[in-house]
């Protein structure tokens, strides 16, 4: 399959980024829209995202670590939980350097 026709494929894919910080959210939503991809959501903490997967089949989420309300952390455990959800690829962003902040997501089975 050509590059081209991969991308026909995952542009229709749902990523959802969710981030407490508005300019995050816009430069993420950015960067997938530049790759193809048509369908990117956003929210604004885990709560937020977690009701929006309940209702709505994503193809991938990116999530920050530290957010009010629920965590990035907290929504992870969700997620890998839900029958529907626990196999959803999770990637989490942080600009802490942390190295235990690491370890506690790969344990909850982090992408």
């Amino acid at each position: 399959m050509s590059t081209e026709g991969l991308m026909e494929g995952l542009s229709t894919k749902l990523i959802l980024v969710i981030d407490d910080q508005n300019s995050m959210r816009s430069v993420l939503k950015s960067y997938f829209r530049n790759m193809g991809f048509e369908r990117v959501e956003t929210a604004i903490d885990g709560k937020d995202g977690m009701n929006f997967l309940m209702q709505n089949a994503g193809y991938l989420v990116v999530c920050d670590w530290l957010m009010l309300k629920m965590s990035g952390l907290e929504l992870l455990k969700i997620v890998r939980l839900n029958g529907e959800t626990k196999n959803l690829p999770f990637l989490m962003v942080t600009f802490t350097s942390d190295i235990s902040v690491v370890k506690n997501a790969l344990e909850l089975g982090v992408s």
